[in-house]
């Protein structure tokens, strides 16, 4: 996909150490059926190419993790505290009103149980901002990544593997 995000990369140099590491992460057998135009329109997805900025430069876009009916999902790198995040954009429409019930919910937790539990049961939401894009204004939820992809398991255990 083309045109997007924030910034066309040209804005952020990465440092050496960092760079090794982010191509690491993107896989050439990397492929997401999601990613068929006729599913980003006005109210859809945002269109998003690795190498993306969001948040006014803040999270470097390294690869995409998956998606749903509502939301593309991305592994980012905070540029200043050189962490990684998984960032759930969601869908323009499901930005507003009930789309938000999932931060909602969050907020209510935060609010009612302490931190220790939270942090025990539920994935945090680091940050929270809004990315302006041709399909409409789009909230994004900053978590931690939770783990490995089915594709990348596969990649590193082949005998679990379905054998066809």
């Amino acid at each position: 996909m083309s045109g997007s995000s924030e910034g066309s990369g040209s804005e952020h140099s990465d440092a050496s150490h960092h760079g090794n590491y982010d191509r690491i992460l993107r896989f050439k057998n990397d492929h997401h059926p999601c990613d068929k135009m006729h599913q980003y329109y006005p109210g859809s997805y945002h269109p998003v190419d690795i190498g993306n900025f969001l948040n006014k430069g803040k999270y470097k876009v390294l690869r995409k993790l998956g998606y749903g009916p509502r939301s593309t999902v991305w592994l980012a790198r905070d540029i200043e505290a050189n962490k990684r995040y998984a960032i759930k954009i969601l869908k323009a429409r499901k930005s507003t009103g009930d789309g938000l019930e999932e931060l909602t919910m969050y907020k209510h937790l935060e609010a009612k149980l302490s931190p220790k539990v939270i942090s025990r049961h539920f994935t945090k939401i680091f940050d929270v901002f809004e990315v302006e894009g041709p399909n409409g204004t789009h909230k994004c939820l900053v978590y931690e990544p939770m783990g490995a992809d089915g594709n990348l398991l596969l990649t590193f255990f082949p005998r679990l593997h379905p054998r066809a």
